[in-house]
């Protein structure tokens, strides 16, 4: 009896020999075999184990994919890697793609070239014509690394106050309930009206415009606009020439308004601006802008104050418009549609003399 209890014991003790030496393999292997924290890692990356392999090595790139790994491009890849179930190896590769304009990665992210417009496009009504939303707008301006955001300046319509409320980009939450820091991310997007490049518009939902993807309606037989569906990269490589055209307009404008104006010219000139200003807001509806405008004061019953009589020499091309529809054209162009109105009337009113 005795001998067989030291079999038994000696049987236990062999069975937890072999347990232990099994449990130790097992941690052994592990050790060796990347874990759940690693599975970023593939063969290309170094790693030979050949039962692994990432989820989702071999599947297209979706956008969504392409827009949370340009978010964490400045961080360590390993956990956005995870996410994506790819290795890093293939992540720091789609960056590249991502960081190069003549890719189709980078095409996909930030450009998403349009459909083709029909041939009638331009018959359509603005509101018909197709225009990228807002958001789409925004994200191209966040995650686009040729584009600087500050540059960038946001107008909306304020429940309260009267016109366009124009902010920077980066502008402070101060006016909108809730926990949204940046107040262009906290606006309503049916309150967000129009997007400009510095001076220059490049997005615009009443007028249809859009030069940042190249939608909207075409321009292309427009007195402001010579180019056809533009897009952001066209205007960041022409607003240099655009500032200085415009400038030059400008400068001609007002010098051949405080000539037009008179002695007083100047003093009238910033009283004309207050009623711009005015006009543009909606507190002064586009008929008596005009009536005041064309009155003995400012511009003349026909437009060309003094200029009626001393007719200076000019180039052609300006001297077909009177000085107040040379100075209104200068004006900036988110207000085409009151202004619009404005030729309207002026139109009308030679007509009917």
């Amino acid at each position: 009896m005795l001998a067989s209890g030291k079999n038994i014991y000696l049987v236990v003790f062999i069975a937890c020999l072999n347990e232990t030496i099994a449990l130790s393999a097992t941690t052994l292997r592990l050790m060796r075999k990347p874990s759940n924290s690693f599975s970023c890692f593939s063969k290309h990356d170094g790693y030979q184990d050949e039962e692994y392999w990432p989820e989702r090595t071999h599947q297209a790139w979706s956008i969504e994919d392409d827009a949370l790994l340009w978010e964490a491009r400045d961080t360590d890849l390993t956990e956005v890697a995870q996410v994506l179930e790819r290795g890093i190896g293939g992540c720091i590769s789609r960056l590249k793609k991502l960081h190069d304009p003549e890719t189709s990665a980078y095409e996909q992210l930030f450009v998403k070239v349009d459909r083709q417009l029909p041939d009638d496009a331009t018959n359509e009504s603005p509101k018909s014509v197709t225009l990228r939303p807002f958001n789409e707008c925004l994200q191209r301006i966040q995650w686009d690394y040729t584009l600087d955001s500050k540059d960038f300046s946001v107008g909306y319509r304020d429940r309260f106050l009267k016109g366009y409320q124009e902010v920077p980009w980066d502008a402070p939450n101060k006016s909108v309930n809730g926990a949204e820091r940046s107040l262009i991310a906290a606006l309503p997007e049916h309150r967000l009206e129009y997007i400009k490049y510095k001076r220059r518009l490049v997005w615009h939902k009443d007028l249809r415009l859009d030069r940042i993807f190249g939608s909207g309606r075409s321009l292309q037989n427009s007195s402001r606009d010579e180019g056809e569906h533009q897009r952001i990269q066209d205007v960041l490589r022409t607003y240099d020439e655009w500032k200085s055209s415009h400038s030059r307009q400008e400068k001609l404008a007002v010098d051949r308004a405080l000539r037009c104006l008179g002695p007083s010219g100047k003093e009238k000139l910033a009283s004309f601006k207050t009623l711009c200003k005015s006009l543009t807001t909606g507190e002064l509806e586009p008929e008596e802008f005009v009536s005041i405008s064309f009155a003995a004061d400012y511009f003349g019953p026909d437009g060309w104050g003094s200029e009626s009589i001393e007719k200076p020499n000019l180039p052609a091309e300006v001297i077909t418009s009177s000085p107040f529809i040379q100075l209104l054209k200068t004006m900036p162009e988110e207000h085409s549609a009151v202004l619009d109105q404005v030729y309207e009337i002026v139109a009308s009113r030679k007509t009917a003399t």
